[in-house]
């Protein structure tokens, strides 16, 4: 508390001198008269609502920022390397590594199908990389494949998705445990993926198996009582 309060004293006491001014600003209306004085162009002769000026305040100070990273020279975390950060990719998580890691690191999880760790390096942070950062760093196939691969890990990870046994194309499965195929029109159970069967009980796998067994069995004796008789 004590150094709060002697910073706000400093503010109110040094901060005028300390930029050059006198007693008091003097906000003058930014016409040609003013400009050709030398005056900023920027100054107004009316109050905007912070609405307004906050987020012009913000994103004006996040864009000198950006500019006064891109001329520094950084350190990548991952190749321990120095360069200057036109070479980095940040991301919105605002950790940066150098453009050469971040893309062998991208292009090595979608080339092993691993999309979905596709986060950010940091081992603390575990944010997406977003799509617009992976258009940069990908080529155009390489790019497609996320695209496809996510979408394909997207449609497991949900419950009420399934495959249709006849083109492989996904479908929603309704209340009934059945499910119509949007590309051929086949019309299946989705616990068995036969055709489907109203009002008819679905058999389990186990069950299957049971009566394929059976029916071999049938088979076979009817092929040693032929044999016995020819």
């Amino acid at each position: 508390m004590e150094v709060i309060y002697q910073w706000v004293q400093r503010l109110q006491s040094s901060s005028l001198s300390y930029l050059g001014f006198d007693d008091e600003i003097i906000l003058r209306k930014a016409d040609q008269t003013y400009a050709q004085d030398g005056g900023d162009k920027r100054a107004l002769t009316y109050n905007a609502p912070p609405d307004v000026t906050i987020p012009r305040i913000i994103r004006y100070n996040d864009d000198k920022r950006h500019e006064a990273f891109l001329y520094a020279i950084h350190y990548c975390t991952i190749c321990f390397s120095e360069f200057p950060g036109v070479d980095f990719i940040k991301l919105p998580c605002h950790h940066f590594f150098c453009q050469k890691c971040m893309q062998t690191y991208c292009k090595m999880h979608v080339k092993e199908g691993t999309v979905v760790k596709l986060l950010c390096p940091d081992t603390k942070c575990g944010a997406v990389v977003p799509p617009n950062i992976l258009k940069r760093l990908l080529g155009e196939d390489e790019f497609e494949r996320w695209e496809t691969l996510l979408l394909q890990r997207t449609l497991d990870a949900m419950v009420d998705v399934v495959y249709c046994p006849r083109c492989q194309t996904a479908c929603l499965e309704d209340a009934g445990d059945e499910a119509v195929c949007p590309s051929c029109l086949f019309s299946f159970c989705a616990l068995c993926r036969e055709r489907r069967h109203v009002g008819v009980e679905c058999l389990s796998a186990e069950e299957k198996i049971q009566i394929l067994e059976g029916t071999s069995k049938v088979c076979t004796n009817k092929g040693r009582h032929s044999e016995a008789y020819g």
